[in-house]
């Protein structure tokens, strides 16, 4: 779009998906096994464009059809800012994938030690487990 051709690629991207979302793109849509923008820009680290969507109404506890939520792939990538976007918007902090792994488990497990610190201070189940018994500790 005008405006946004001599930006860098990232910012070029948002200023498109900015551009998108003006427009009223629907921040509901997703590929069949359910990833949607908002998973997408949560395990890129897109700070911006995850408040532009959370802003526009999107799914904050949408799954993909493992189970994982833009919450837990925002923690498994360690990108705290984005994680506490979504806290601060309302997702579920013990949503789990179908294996029943949560949040705070891949953060603690990926040695992502300040967002294991946000989903603490934000009431994650710090004794949770998965199906097979693995927890943040171990």
């Amino acid at each position: 779009g005008r405006g946004c051709e001599g930006a860098a690629r990232r910012e070029r991207w948002l200023c498109i998906g900015g551009r998108l979302l003006g427009a009223g793109a629907d921040v509901g849509a997703g590929q069949r096994d359910g990833c949607s923008g908002l998973y997408v820009d949560s395990q890129k680290g897109h700070l911006v464009v995850v408040e532009a969507l959370l802003a526009a109404g999107a799914d904050k506890d949408a799954k993909m059809d493992g189970g994982a939520t833009a919450l837990l792939i925002g923690s498994h990538q360690g990108h705290l800012a984005v994680v506490e976007a979504l806290l601060g918007a309302g997702a579920d902090k013990e949503a789990r994938a179908q294996d029943g792994i949560s949040a705070l488990i891949v953060a603690s497990q990926g040695g992502h030690l300040a967002v294991v610190e946000a989903l603490l201070a934000a009431g994650a189940d710090k004794d949770a487990t998965d199906e097979e018994g693995w927890t943040a500790l171990y």
